[in-house]
């Protein structure tokens, strides 16, 4: 069977899959989403085509993940985690951590608010003077 064109793929059914795979209920999966619960029913439909297999079957305790939704679900969950760190902003600079090194050039009347701001930074600055 030939891989789906992405273009056609709804990836948020992935979000879905992942939350039915935590929660075990269509329900509670909704609740984790955000989502109505006819929605989530709905995504499984659409899981369960894409996937041509149940994926989730209802027993009385639980949607019982089946062999091929067990085998999706560390490379869905590995998948969405990369996402996730993707689209997650990198964390911003801080001076008191940085061991990087600044070079900057002044003229000999800039020394005054270069004073300034070394006085109020929290982390001591290593400054070196060159003539």
């Amino acid at each position: 069977m030939p891989a789906p064109n992405l273009a056609t793929v709804d990836l948020n059914l992935l979000v879905v899959f992942e939350a039915l795979l935590i929660e075990r209920s269509v329900s509670r999966a909704a609740q984790r989403l955000g989502l109505a619960q006819p929605s989530v029913s709905n995504a499984l439909n659409r899981l369960r085509a894409l996937f041509d297999d149940e994926v989730f079957i209802r027993t009385p305790q639980e949607m019982r993940p089946t062999p091929r939704a067990l085998e999706l679900a560390e490379p869905i969950v590995e998948a969405l985690q990369q996402v996730r760190a993707a689209l997650t902003p990198p964390a911003g600079f801080d001076l008191s951590t940085s061991t990087r090194t600044f070079t900057g050039a002044a003229a000999d009347n800039a020394d005054s608010p270069l004073l300034l701001w070394e006085r109020d930074c929290p982390t001591p600055l290593r400054m070196r003077c060159s003539t």
